[in-house]
């Protein structure tokens, strides 16, 4: 009788950030989502536990005997200064992979590739004096600014071992997704009472609702080599252009039919990595990635600025600890360094931080369950953000 294994969840915990990088482009870009991973540095490249799977990087997953059900959590706490902070919380990945013959595996899931989930209200009221304003009185107004959704990912993968060195990781993405944008203009007539005191009154409001539904498709390709002790991964990937179905439900002026758009310049990414294992519990890893974003047309962004490029340096190692009694294999732990640079298009970001996990296998390496622990700073010449 043919015996089918299989993982019934695979549950890993992130505690990662949640930033102003909302703000720009499409949403905040979200690049890595395996908690063994993050914990080396924010890695995407490796993850090290007893089969070293990384859920971000396809050219792994042949390494699978078993098929696996893989799920990521995120939570994250930003301190933004002032006593303001954000805390969030995000279901991250989904992903079903399964071996379809000996060295080979199959993977397809879903992940988001883009959010935003935030609301901007101006704390002050903006005064047009009687000389500029079109009723010839003085107006107040303020305005309130509602962003929510992104883009998504549904892919399949497929990895093979192709020689005792070389391994090959192909991914295939559908993009889609849509976000909402909410513009709220409050306007009111300002007047002085006999003690001088500002009277608002005739309050009006005009608004705007903008839906935008997008679709394309990205390819991914990994090359990883091994050899004794030492490891090696390059790492491309491309999306086709971007389709933007721009529908104003309500504008100022009244209603609007929807548009397309194509932002013919995708995004780009190169990957590099190298692993080097000083014995059979412990090892070191380092990785650089540079990501090109979508280049897009300024009334498609949030706030008119497009996503950012962005580099990044990570170093990261890991120590196991196994052969544990009472059904727990191995203790796995992480910690690393990283420094990521986001080119916006008047100042750069810096982010740079430190990241801790520690995960557990059990059942005869059956099960797992993996935690990683983020912090840092991001900061430019205007700010400094903590999480």
């Amino acid at each position: 009788m043919k015996k089918i294994f299989l993982y019934l969840l695979f549950f890993y915990t992130v505690f990662a950030q949640s930033s102003s990088l909302a703000l720009s482009g499409f949403g905040e870009r979200m690049e890595t989502f395996d908690a063994a991973s993050m914990g080396m540095g924010d890695s995407r490249l490796f993850s090290e536990n007893h089969n070293s799977i990384s859920y971000s990087s396809t050219s792994t997953y042949w390494r699978t005997s078993l098929t696996r059900l893989f799920m990521t959590v995120q939570i994250s706490d930003s301190d933004l200064g002032n006593n303001k902070e954000i805390t969030e919380n995000h279901f991250q990945m989904f992903s079903f992979l399964f071996p379809v013959g000996e060295d080979k595996a199959v993977a397809f899931g879903l992940n988001p590739m883009y959010r935003s989930s935030l609301s901007l209200v101006e704390e002050q009221l903006h005064f047009i004096g009687a000389h500029n304003s079109p009723t010839g009185d003085p107006l107040a107004f303020r305005t309130t600014y509602d962003f929510s959704g992104g883009i998504s990912e549904f892919f399949t993968a497929y990895s093979m071992k192709i020689s005792d060195s070389f391994s090959l990781g192909l991914r295939w993405s559908k993009l889609f997704g849509n976000s909402y944008y909410r513009y709220i203009l409050s306007l009111s007539d300002v007047s002085f009472n006999e003690d001088e005191s500002i009277q608002f009154t005739g309050e009006e409001i005009s608004f705007g609702n903008y839906k935008q539904k997008y679709s394309s498709n990205s390819y991914e390709l990994e090359l990883r080599f091994e050899k004794n002790d030492f490891e090696t991964v390059l790492s491309y990937y491309k999306t086709n252009s971007l389709k933007v179905r721009l529908s104003p439900e309500y504008d100022l002026t009244g209603w609007s039919d929807g548009q397309n758009y194509f932002i013919d310049s995708g995004e780009e990414r190169f990957g590099l990595g190298f692993k080097i294992a000083f014995s059979n519990d412990f090892g070191l890893v380092s990785e650089f990635n540079y990501l090109e974003s979508f280049d897009s047309y300024d009334f498609l962004n949030i706030l008119e600025d497009d996503s950012p490029n962005l580099s990044s340096f990570h170093l990261g190692g890991y120590y196991k600890i196994n052969n544990m009694k009472n059904n727990l294999n191995n203790i796995n732990l992480r910690f690393g360094l990283f420094s990521k640079k986001y080119e916006l298009m008047d100042i750069n970001l810096y982010d740079k931080g430190l990241t801790l996990g520690v995960g557990f296998e059990y059942s005869d390496y059956n099960n797992s369950i993996d935690f990683c622990f983020k912090f840092g700073s991001r900061e430019s010449e205007y700010a400094l953000i903590d999480y």
